[in-house]
């Protein structure tokens, strides 16, 4: 009976011993299974890590273009008030212009109206000394029957002389200032 127990003993023993060992074995399995799984884990967190990076990288060059696209709108922004400005004061000088272009238009009017008066006064001169032509200034003189008659006739051939010069004149200056508003 002893024998019997103390193989028995050594058998428990044994399958004690063998159930150890194939419980040491499976948890050595399951260790190196759970290591690989931990290395993958690790492996996939450094390539998210490594993809965030990227991705902030992306994220600060788009808002450093965002910034540059505002600056851009503001300057254009800046820009168009300026045209705006522009515009606004080339509309008030087409106005000063425009005002001034009437008045010119009047100047001239009154200018012609002046000239063309002139000009009837040294036309009907002109026709009067025609239709009176009959009469040069040696006539007058030699009609002239004393001194005094010579001296006064020789006055008025130069009053005449000096009035037909003066609407002469007259004519050419109205001739020229029409001239110088249409210019203007």
């Amino acid at each position: 009976k002893k024998a019997i127990s103390i193989v028995c003993i050594v058998l428990a023993f044994l399958m004690m011993v063998t159930l150890v060992v194939s419980v040491v074995g499976s948890l050595g399995a399951l260790a190196a299974d759970e290591q690989d799984q931990i290395d993958a884990l690790e492996q996939q967190k450094i390539e998210l890590q490594s993809q965030q990076a990227s991705i902030q990288t992306n994220i600060n060059d788009l808002m450093a273009q965002q910034a540059d696209v505002i600056e851009q709108k503001a300057a254009m922004d800046e820009k168009n008030e300026l045209a705006r400005q522009e515009i606004e004061l080339i509309n008030e000088q087409i106005d000063v212009y425009t005002d001034l272009i009437e008045q010119k238009a009047r100047e001239l009017e009154k200018a012609e109206a002046a000239e063309q008066a002139q000009y009837d006064l040294y036309c009907k001169r002109v026709r009067a000394m025609e239709e009176e032509g009959n009469y040069t200034y040696l006539d007058i003189l030699f009609q002239c029957r004393s001194l005094s008659d010579v001296l006064s006739a020789i006055n008025m051939i130069g009053e005449i002389m000096d009035a037909d010069k003066r609407l002469f004149e007259e004519y050419k200056t109205a001739r020229e200032n029409t001239e110088k508003v249409k210019a203007e």
